[in-house]
């Protein structure tokens, strides 16, 4: 593969990693999936878990931050990264319900 500029900019419009990347909630997604999935070694995970376990991050990191960091609720971030167009989506099954992501 090239890395030239042509290459590299529709690489950073249209990869979804690269996407993830430049979102304002990569810290927060990334530090999440590691937390959750990559340190404990789990492959899969039950929705109102992992709803659980973010909400619980959420709640720490408003602690550390501000009231007003991160307004929206754990179901709200989980169902925008896992919306078709996200990279979540390639991770993270859909969330419906009883799935696992």
């Amino acid at each position: 593969m090239a890395l030239d500029f042509t290459t590299l900019n529709s690489m950073r419009q249209h990869n979804p990693a690269w996407r993830l990347l430049c979102s304002d909630h990569a810290p927060l997604i990334l530090s999440f999936l590691h937390q959750v999935f990559v340190r404990p070694n789990v492959r899969s995970l039950k929705a109102e878990d992992m709803a659980e376990a973010l909400e619980d991050t959420l709640y720490a990191l408003r602690q550390q931050m501000e009231d007003t960091a991160f307004p929206r609720t754990a179901r709200d971030y989980l169902e925008d990264w896992a919306s078709p167009d996200k990279l979540a989506e390639k991770i993270l099954s859909a969330w419906h319900g009883d799935r696992r992501f």
